[in-house]
């Protein structure tokens, strides 16, 4: 099969940028090879209406690794993330009012690359994915 090519925003030397809807709405997604998950951070959250009254059912854990201090994040099921020409029915990510550098609205993490054949082109500003 082709590879789909998901053409970035504002490239930077070592970031890519994705455009992603989830739910429907329009996101910023860093693509980050090194994080374990995805995550839906704080202009995401706004963006999607999401705030601890929503998130109050959700499963909640204090999770390390993000930065210094220890953040409590919870597990929230969307209904649909799509990115490029795929569409995932009902992910689950975990969701915290944190900022990213650079600001995006969240992080593509290796849960959305696993199982994918990824070719990340910064000449191109392009993921070429299959």
């Amino acid at each position: 099969a082709p590879y789909t090519a998901i053409p970035a925003e504002n490239p930077m030397e070592s970031a890519l940028v994705l455009p992603v809807a989830v739910d429907g709405v329009r996101l910023r997604a860093l693509l980050d090879t090194g994080a374990g998950s995805t995550l839906v951070a704080a202009p995401g959250m706004a963006r999607l209406g999401l705030n601890e009254a929503v998130l109050s059912d959700d499963p909640r854990q204090v999770v390390s690794g993000l930065g210094p201090r220890s953040v409590a994040m919870h597990r929230h099921r969307f209904t649909a993330l799509r990115v490029g020409e795929e569409t995932i029915s009902h992910p689950v990510f975990w969701v915290s009012p944190v900022q990213l550098s650079p600001i995006v609205d969240m992080l593509l993490g290796a849960d959305w690359l696993a199982g994918k054949r990824v070719w990340i082109s910064f000449a191109a500003k392009a993921v070429f994915v299959r």
